[in-house]
């Protein structure tokens, strides 16, 4: 396993970087020729997610969801 990344779409263990685009590392596999950027694009952690979840469900608009949580949408 290269550079200890796997692909998203086959699962294949077979990747090589290939390039940085926006001050991210970019990959590709080998196996199934699949671009990708590994990133994590959660801002937030689970716990405010599941509080804005909860929000919501309840019937709160996404405005009084942010200034509740002290978050931007």
């Amino acid at each position: 396993m290269e550079n200890g990344k796997i692909c998203p779409k086959c699962y294949g263990k077979e990747c090589t970087k290939k390039g940085i685009v926006k001050n991210k590392q970019r990959y590709r596999c080998k196996r199934c020729k699949y671009n990708f950027t590994r990133s994590n694009c959660w801002k937030y952690s689970d716990e405010i997610r599941q509080k804005a979840i909860k929000l919501y469900l309840e019937g709160n608009g996404f405005r009084r969801i942010e200034r509740l949580i002290h978050v931007s949408q």
